[in-house]
This record gives structure tokens, sequence and C-alpha cells, in this order.
């Protein structure tokens, strides 16, 4: 920022980081960007995946009718303009993947796991500049999380999900959906 709020510095151990280039108000606003992706977090119960609001997730929950994946009535109604739920819908609608209706609509969902990813992959095919500006320097822990109970179920619930039923392991490799997941974790 130009205003001397804040300055982004490097350090080789942690990555970028800000300093208060002056002294800060309660309030103040330091900076604002626009995301990279926006999408439900691991383990969301069923949520209308535009709007994320909570849904029925069971047999008669709303569900969008091209690619019968969660959407709310709202979002799925007459005239409604899908800016998120966009990408994944095209994805499902031609894979033939659905959403498979769960018992409670309160408990984490894990089939909503691998939108997040997705989406972050979408958005590095529709913008590859600003990946590689913006997200190909941050860290995504890849020796440390290989390690991990978390690989081997990110592996079987979401790679092999997005790589295999929804055929896009021509478009995305495994490694790059693990980084995609890594940068989220």
């Amino acid at each position: 920022m130009g205003d001397g709020t804040f300055k982004v510095l490097e350090c080789p151990e942690l990555g970028r980081y800000g300093v208060a280039g002056r002294n800060l108000k309660a309030g103040d606003r330091l900076f604002e960007e626009l995301p990279f992706a926006v999408g439900p977090k691991l383990d969301s119960p069923p949520l209308c995946l535009e709007c994320c609001c909570p849904v029925d997730g069971g047999e008669g929950g709303p569900r969008c009718s091209r690619c019968g994946w969660p959407l709310c009535e709202d979002c799925s109604g007459p005239g409604s303009e899908l800016v998120y739920h966009r990408g994944e819908c095209e994805v499902f609608a031609a894979s033939g993947v659905r959403f498979r209706p769960v018992e409670d609509s309160t408990a984490g969902c894990v089939q909503l796991d691998c939108i997040t990813p997705l989406r972050v992959l979408l958005a590095k095919e529709a913008d590859e500049a600003r990946w590689t500006r913006e997200i190909e320097p941050m860290e995504y822990h890849d020796a440390e999380r290989r390690e991990s109970a978390n690989w081997k179920v990110d592996e079987n619930n979401i790679v092999s999900f997005l790589c295999g039923p929804c055929k896009l392991g021509d478009r995305f490799s495994r490694e790059l959906v693990q980084r995609a997941i890594g940068l989220l974790d």
C-alpha cells in the first residue's frame, strides 16, 4: 500500500508476512484483496454451493437441476445467476457424478470436501498469470503433509474422486490436486 500502513517482508522459514508501517487503530483497513477461490471448508454439513446457506442433504433436499448437487431454492430458482457453482456444475454434469443424499444434514459431508480444491484448480486454469504471481509462491507443506494421515484420506476422498469419476485426470495431475489441498490446509 502506498500510504505506509504496512509493508510485506519475506522470511525463508515462514514465507511472506506483513509489518505495520505506522501505529494502527482498531478498525483500520490494512488491505483488500479478491479471493482466488471461494468455497466450503472441510467437513462442512450440506450447504448450498452458491450462497453457502445450510440445506437439507437428504433425498428430498434442494438440488441443482443440471448436476444434482446441493443448491438452495433461491439459488436454483428461475432467473438465478450462478457465480461460484458454475465451474463444478459443468464438471459434475459432464462426468455424470451426482451428489449422494445423506442421513444427517447437521453432520460433516465428506462429498463437499472436493469443492474448494476443485474451485482452486478451475481458477488456476482460468487465470494462470494470477496463479503464478500470487498462489504458486505460497507454502503448501508437501513433505509434512505426505507424512500425515490426512494425506491418504485426501488422496482417496478428493484426489481419486476428481481424477477418477470426475474425469479431470487429464486436466489436473494428482500432485497439483494435492498442492491445491495443501494450500487450503
